[in-house]
């Protein structure tokens, strides 16, 4: 009986040392991924305002004015998570226009392409312009798109440019 005891207790010792191990490795893990945020921006502390003049839309489609808004909102609202204050004339500057806006449809899918150049103007006053092209295709039957598949048309493409200016990924 001693034996048997002697037998599991070393069991339950290694087993309460791995869980120690995985705790302590899963601590780790999330503290450098809060360090490591998405959100962060490769910005000076400098910085502190931004401009962001609306959108140009070259397209006359509903649709691409839809995008065209929700880019401009998304952008500040994400350029104000990073404590920056939008002024007329910000440190760093924002202006953009979507060129093409195309809806195909090839047998019975539909796909949206959407085209648009992003110019950046960054602290140390140098321009940047960016080309952008998103393309989605819709579910089967749908023949328009909805306002959810415009919305994620326009987060991946704020996501685009933040990655490209922001946060230099």
């Amino acid at each position: 009986m001693k034996y048997l005891y002697n037998k599991i207790n070393k069991q339950s010792n290694i087993l309460r040392y791995i869980n120690y191990a995985i705790i302590f490795m899963m601590t780790i893990v999330f503290y450098n991924c809060r360090i490591y945020s998405f959100v962060t921006s490769s910005l000076p502390k400098e910085v502190k305002s931004f401009t962001i003049k609306p959108i140009f839309c070259r397209v006359a489609k509903p649709e691409a004015f839809i995008i065209n808004d929700r880019i401009t909102y998304l952008l500040k609202t994400k350029l104000k998570s990073i404590n920056l204050s939008p002024k007329d004339k910000g440190d760093i500057k924002f202006e953009g226009e979507i060129v093409d806006y195309q809806l195909k449809r090839i047998g019975k899918i539909s796909e949206i392409s959407v085209s648009m150049y992003v110019i950046y103007k960054n602290y140390e006053g140098k321009d940047e312009k960016i080309p952008i092209t998103k393309q989605r295709k819709l579910s089967e039957g749908e023949v328009e798109p909805n306002s959810k598949v415009l919305n994620e048309i326009a987060d991946e493409i704020v996501e685009e440019i933040w990655n490209k200016t922001v946060s230099k990924w």
